[in-house]
């Protein structure tokens, strides 16, 4: 339990407070299990981490796209929200998109470096 609100903390800004209000509800009403998807969580959270140091824009710019081809790769998100994500380092609101968006950066970083999946 320490552990989740540990990473629920590092994700507060004033825009998602309200958010973290709500999940800590319905974590502490349902049961973590019931709540929370790790491997979501995980890659929302890395994708949190590629914002705020600047890597997601790093990877975007090495691949030579823009924030809209971008935002058609990732799908349902506006290169308006992509651009917001990257000079604000806040994740999209919507789970499934912040876990596509963090999927198509990681193989972008992935076809950049050589790396397999």
């Amino acid at each position: 339990m320490a552990r989740i609100l540990s990473q629920c903390v590092t994700l507060v800004n004033a825009e998602s407070h309200k958010y973290l209000v709500k999940a800590l509800d319905e974590l502490l009403t349902n049961g973590y299990d019931k709540v929370m998807d790790t491997a979501t969580d995980s890659r929302r959270g890395r994708l949190l981490t590629w914002l705020e140091n600047g890597t997601a824009r790093e990877i975007r710019e090495k691949a030579g796209l823009s924030p809209a081809r971008l935002a058609e790769r990732v799908g349902d998100i506006s290169r308006v929200t992509l651009y917001r994500c990257e000079s604000e380092r806040r994740l999209p609101r919507n789970r499934d998109v912040a876990v596509r968006y963090y999927e198509v950066l990681a193989k972008l970083r992935d076809e950049q470096t050589g790396t397999e999946r």
